[in-house]
């Protein structure tokens, strides 16, 4: 038997056996499935194959697209909210004083520290109830939400690490580090512990064996590899001696995560194949 996966409350490929053909069997009030029979070609009758067809494909591209706005609005939310608490600043002029308050606060302007840190949050916040929606809702979402957190302070802490390691400074810029480690555990980490919590075996799987039983899975090797070279790519232009403010600290590794984010949403959402990874 071979099953054609579907997102849909928090199924990840292993279940029971269909009663009615002898098939795989599939949470209650899934999404959207198919059951394919390699032998007789026979289809669980819980489902039609034309339709079926479609809900699987439109359902992965709503997963990336979903995690794909997700980030993106957490950065944009967080400009926004900064810009428009920071405190105007005054200016005098021909005689006359004018009070200019930014709406909008940039990550290399000199509230960038503070966009840095609520994109951080937001994104976190965002990524769990979209992944929460999509694929996790059979656990509740407290739950969902102690799962991921404890994989966002395993993957924060692994990516600080990291980064001091490769000599980013300890005492200087530790908020740098801190803020940009947690958005690159919410982009990477975030999926995967909300559905298999703090278990190495499943990690182990997913990021190093690439071992993947479902295109969620899939999709999250994809993510860690992807952020990771972007990363990777974004610190290289850190020594150039072109004095931009993007190349402060840590920007180049957050804009090269969220490049290497967005390519691979946008890729799985046109190219990943529905169903299961044989």
């Amino acid at each position: 038997m071979v099953l054609s996966y579907q997102i849909g409350q928090g199924y990840w490929g292993d279940g029971g056996v269909c009663p009615q053909r002898g098939g795989f069997d599939l949470p209650k009030n899934p999404v959207c499935y198919r059951l394919y029979s390699t032998h007789s070609n026979r289809i669980c009758p819980t489902s039609s194959p034309g339709k079926a067809g479609n809900s699987v494909s439109m359902s992965l591209r709503a997963y990336a697209v979903a995690r794909l706005l997700a980030a993106l609005a957490g950065a944009l939310a967080s400009s926004a909210f900064v810009g428009w608490r920071a405190p105007p600043s005054s200016k005098r002029g021909a005689g006359l004083s004018t009070l200019e308050g930014p709406r909008v606060s940039t990550l290399e302007g000199p509230h960038g520290l503070d966009v840095l840190g609520w994109t951080a949050c937001l994104t976190c916040v965002l990524s769990v109830l979209t992944t929460w929606v999509l694929v996790g809702r059979n656990v509740g979402l407290i739950r969902y939400a102690l799962r991921c957190s404890g994989g966002m302070l395993v993957g924060t802490l692994f990516f600080h690490v990291i980064v001091v390691l490769f000599g980013a400074p300890v005492h200087t810029m530790f908020y740098r580090s801190l803020f940009w480690s947690a958005t690159q555990a919410a982009y990477v980490f975030l999926p995967c512990a909300g559905a298999h919590g703090l278990s190495w075996q499943a990690w182990r799987r997913i990021y190093v064996s690439c071992e993947w039983h479902s295109n969620v899975e899939k999709l999250c090797g994809w993510t860690g590899a992807g952020c990771c070279a972007g990363a990777w790519l974004g610190a290289c232009l850190i020594p150039l001696d072109w004095d931009e403010p993007w190349q402060q600290w840590p920007l180049p590794l957050l804009y090269g995560s969220m490049v290497g984010f967005v390519l691979v949403h946008v890729a799985a959402a046109l190219f990943m194949e529905p169903g299961p990874v044989r």
